[in-house]
């Protein structure tokens, strides 16, 4: 993820490796994981650059195998992965 100003905009980079010969509830919960740190991120105003991006995960976050992690997107994710696959086994498509 990297932070940008333009303007009187922020501007948050996304950029995730999605495998999708894992199982469709797998990859989305990988997915809502990111958005959830896109929520993190953006929620605090003061966060105008990946420098400052990088100190709130310091701060309020840990790092996990080379990358920043969060309790709140870990769980998020993890929220998501069961909340698709309880709708894939229940049929829903």
């Amino acid at each position: 993820m990297t932070v940008t100003v333009a303007g009187p905009f922020r501007i948050l980079f996304i950029f995730v490796r999605i495998d999708t010969r894992r199982a469709d509830w797998d990859y989305m919960g990988s997915i809502g994981h990111e958005l959830h740190h896109a929520i993190e991120v953006l929620s605090d105003p003061r966060i105008t650059s990946s420098h400052a991006m990088v100190r709130l995960f310091t701060n309020e976050g840990r790092v996990v195998n080379g990358t920043f992690e969060t309790d709140a997107a870990i769980n998020t994710g993890s929220a998501v992965r069961l909340e698709v696959l309880e709708a894939f086994r229940a049929g829903a498509r």
